[in-house]
């Protein structure tokens, strides 16, 4: 019996090695950022407002979804969390386009940084997007600077800040 489960713990092992070691060559969401921005030519990354760098899974291969938008132009970038490789990208205005009359996601953006009282180069933002809460449409923001971490729901129609909140 203590054969059987010693191989089985041996090729539960064999098994996860593939994930370990995917796992230990990750190339991490900042340089995810970095490989798009350069391809999407975008000289000054600082003029990007990242909509987001997450870690997923696709057809069995990790990857980082990195979505920013410059100018008003959305691009989305798969990229292979172990090699850095562009898997698919694309560049076109999609759906993080204002309604007539409301705020941008830039703006939003700048109400949250005035709010906090910080600058576009001193934070990291982590999260941005439009959503339907309860029928009214908001950028939900965060973003980090130092240990501090902000999150803010912005009203799209009067950029009026909705929710605020730092830990």
């Amino acid at each position: 019996m203590k054969k059987w489960i010693g191989i089985l713990l041996c090729a539960a092992l064999l098994a996860a090695l593939p994930a370990l070691a995917q796992q230990a060559g990750d190339i991490g969401a900042e340089q995810a950022k970095r490989i798009a921005l350069t391809h999407a030519g975008i000289a000054d990354p600082a003029s990007a407002f990242i909509l987001k760098a997450e870690k997923d899974l696709e057809n069995g291969r990790t990857v980082y979804e990195v979505e920013f938008v410059v100018d008003g132009k959305e691009y989305d970038y798969d990229i292979d969390a172990s090699t850095g490789q562009i898997l698919a990208f694309d560049g076109d205005a999609e759906s993080y386009q204002p309604q007539e009359g409301e705020i941008t996601v830039s703006q939003a953006l700048d109400i949250a940084l005035e709010k906090a009282g910080l600058a576009r180069d001193q934070v990291q933002v982590t999260q941005s997007r439009l959503e339907l809460d309860e029928g009214r449409r908001v950028y939900e923001i965060q973003f980090v600077n130092g240990d501090q971490e902000y999150e803010a729901t912005i009203d799209a129609a009067t950029g009026a800040i909705l929710d605020w909140d730092r830990d």
